[in-house]
């Protein structure tokens, strides 16, 4: 893999989209080489909706991932929790390993 990230020389302003574009390469990258088609397209949200969706699992409460992920309990709720089965997903993993 080619390095997703991009240095700046010190002295430049920072660009904040330079985080979202390296992002977008680094996800592209990973779809290419682990044959990933969701990355083509997914970003942080996917993430953040799986690790809520995780943390949920493990009994984290609602007040504190939506405190961790910067929303309110309902929006976390609404947006970010998915609740489909993953035991498909989990045996693929598992058998690539």
């Amino acid at each position: 893999m080619t390095p997703w990230f991009s240095p700046r020389p010190v002295w430049s302003v920072w660009d904040s989209s330079n985080a979202q574009k390296a992002v977008s390469g680094f996800y592209k990258e990973l779809a290419k080489e682990l044959d990933i088609p969701l990355l083509l397209a997914a970003r942080s949200h996917v993430w953040r909706t799986t690790l809520n969706s995780e943390w949920a699992d493990l009994g984290v409460s609602a007040e504190r991932r939506a405190a961790y992920f910067g929303h309110s309990p309902e929006i976390n709720r609404q947006a970010y929790t998915d609740l489909v089965d993953l035991e498909e997903l989990a045996n693929t993993v598992e058998g690539r390993m």
